[in-house]
């Protein structure tokens, strides 16, 4: 229970900050180009399953050498943080 909550209480709030922070910038700017791309963008990235960002993030974010591949105690822990907040958003 420990690792888990470690990376989901701050995939939580970082979603939820930039959530709140996206929809007041659509809602600031209705019905202009600014909120007609975020919604576009939202509902494309949304048909991408949960799991294909799981496996092209951890490729994405290991092979370029910034987080280590295997371990919880092995390194930062902020790559599943950041794929968890990235496919947060696109859901929400």
């Amino acid at each position: 229970m420990g690792p888990s909550l470690f990376l989901m209480i701050p995939v939580f709030f970082l979603e939820l900050f930039l959530a709140i922070g996206i929809a007041l910038i659509c809602a600031f700017m209705r019905n202009t180009l600014v909120d007609r791309f975020f919604v576009v963008l939202s509902v494309a990235l949304m048909s991408i399953n949960y799991l294909v960002w799981i496996i092209v993030g951890q490729y994405a974010l290991t092979s370029a050498g910034w987080f280590p591949v295997w371990g919880f105690a092995s390194g930062l822990s902020a790559a599943p943080v950041f794929i968890g907040v990235i496919s947060g958003l696109v859901r929400a």
